[in-house]
Formats: C-alpha cells, structure tokens, sequence
C-alpha cells in the first residue's frame, strides 16, 4: 500500500489466491494494462494491489510482481498478529464470516490511510463479501478469461461452465479433460451475476456448449436468495439448441443456507419444467453422494432427505425420451 503522500491511488483486487491465483493475476494485469481509466487526476499515479482472501489452510505468498497482501495479514486486522489463523476450520461457513469481518477491517484502514480508486472483487466468496464493505466493490460475473476475438478468429469450440466453490473440485476436473481434449472453457461463478454473464455469451454466439454443473442459482431465485438468476434460465441455451449437461450442484443451499426437502421439491420442479420445454438433447447429472462439497457424511450441510428429495423429484418430473 502506498501512503496518500506520495499522491498514489490504489486499485484492490481481492480473490481467494489459494483456488484463483492464475485468475487473480489476469484480472490484476487487465485492470494494470487499462490503468488510465481508473485515474480521474493526470498528476496521480495508480498502483494494483492483490489482496488474499482465501478460506482455505493453504497459504499464498505472491501474486507475480503485484503487490501482494496476503490472507495472514488481512486476518491480522481483525484477530490480532499472534491468533491470525483464528476461525480458519473446516466449517466454510464459519471460516466466510471471518474472512469477511477481516477484509471489512482491512479495508476500513486502507480508507483512512490511503487514497482507494476502488476495489474489485472475483469468485463467489467476494460475493459475499460485498456486503461488507465500506466502499463500492465491483464482483466480476464475467469468465476467468474471455478472449472472443481469438475465439472467433480460430472457431475453436467454446464450454460454458458454473462453479460454486463447493463444486470446485468437480469443475477443475472437467476442465482440464475439456483442454486436454481442445476445448476452451470459461468458468462462470454461479452468483447471480456469473449465470447472466455466460447467458449473454450463449446469446451472443460466443458459447457452443454449457455444463451447468452448480445450479444453486436456481435455488436462489425459488426461494428469494440474493445470488439468483432470472426466470428465464436456461431458455437461452434451448433456444440456440446448443448441448447442454446440467447437474445439481450446490442446491443444497441458499445464500450459505441449508435447503430443506420441500425447497429441493421446488427447484427440481423449476428445472423439469425447462428441461421438459426444450427440445434440444440434454444430459442430467444426479450424483449419489452429494451435491456439494458439504453435503457429505460428516460435513455440515450433510441431509440424506433433502438431497433424496431434489434427486426423487427430477427422476419423476423429468420426462425422459430419445433427446
């Protein structure tokens, strides 16, 4: 961080460098390489800082030649330089609420000691997040790289695909056999804004595939969360007939909140509906041991009949034929 006396502005980049670090960097660098449109005073100088706000136990150290505030050091904001690790466990939830009280505090002190030109925030927990600043902080919806020109140039065969973190482990999976295969992929969080931004893509033609592998927006939207999609989910993909593999990941919860049977029933109801309108081949993916990484024996979200119900519900709704 640069002291207001030497008439620098900052702009924050804030991710969870332990799962996004290669994100991390290209949005740093964008934001660097278009610089001027950060900077209302010609006589000021504008620096990037990447801030970590990882939730995991793994500990970054740098982000290229960033600057770099590491996620011990914004922990040390709140829990004091000799119990940073407070609140880091395995209960996500627990360890989000930390986080943010930490970042909330970080950035309180940058505000008085400082001059912000603004933050910018990546991935789902920086959704959350948001509601915890002091300042205005922009949530990147769009994909983790977007290069449409290329794209377009070479007409290489382009996959949407939703994450969550809690189905993370799924989707990096699916992506590197994606790639080893030539496909491009583009990651989308499912945070409201994410779904609407690969929506736009599919509309656009940019997108020629989708694995919609967290639909926890749809969760949202059923039930008034605030990381939502819209009523016409979905419709956009079976309009331009593009394959479409969809799954129930991270339907388990509402804004962090665990879902209940009869809040399954209404999701797997709001999915059938599209999928029985649609005309285009489609597969459905109902895993047997979970649909998140906390919904599992053991985990906090762990709910045989919730997740029974969402997986009981599409098997009977859904009316299965040759597409």
């Amino acid at each position: 961080m640069v002291n207001r006396a030497k008439n620098t502005v900052q702009v924050l980049c804030i991710g969870t460098a332990d799962t996004k670090l290669d994100e991390l960097r290209f949005l740093a660098d964008s934001v660097r390489s278009n610089i001027t449109n950060f900077s209302t005073q010609s006589s000021s100088k504008v620096e990037v800082t990447v801030i970590d706000v990882s939730t995991g136990l793994k500990e970054t150290e740098s982000c290229g030649d960033f600057k770099f505030v590491s996620r011990n050091d914004v922990l040390a904001c709140y829990c004091g330089s000799e119990e940073r690790s407070l609140g880091l466990s395995d209960d996500r939830g627990e360890t989000i609420a930390v986080i943010c009280k930490a970042i909330e505090h970080f950035l309180q002190n940058a505000d008085r000691n400082y001059v912000l030109a603004g933050a910018i925030g990546l991935g789902a927990v920086e959704e959350r997040l948001c509601y915890h600043l002091p300042s205005d902080l922009y949530q990147l919806g769009c994909p983790r790289r977007l290069q449409a020109s290329s794209s377009a140039k070479d007409d290489k065969f382009t996959v949407g695909i939703t994450m969550f973190g809690v189905t993370t482990p799924c989707v990096n999976a699916v992506k590197e056999r994606l790639l080893e295969e030539g496909y491009e992929t583009l990651i989308f969080h499912a945070t409201g804004v994410g779904g609407r931004a690969m929506e736009d893509l599919v509309r656009a033609g940019f997108i020629k595939g989708v694995l919609d592998i967290t639909t926890t927006e749809v969760a949202d939207h059923t039930v008034g969360g605030v990381m939502a999609c819209e009523a016409s989910h979905v419709d956009c993909i079976t309009e331009k007939k593009i394959p479409l593999v969809l799954n129930v990941g991270a339907l388990d919860m509402v804004t962090l909140m665990r879902t209940t049977p009869d809040e399954n029933k209404k999701f797997a109801a709001f999915i059938a509906n599209k999928l029985n309108k649609s005309s285009l081949k489609i597969s459905v993916c109902l895993p047997e041991k979970g649909i998140s990484a906390l919904d599992a024996p053991g985990k906090p979200y762990y709910d045989s009949e919730a997740t029974g119900a969402v997986i009981n519900e599409l098997t009977k709704l859904i009316q299965t034929n040759e597409d």
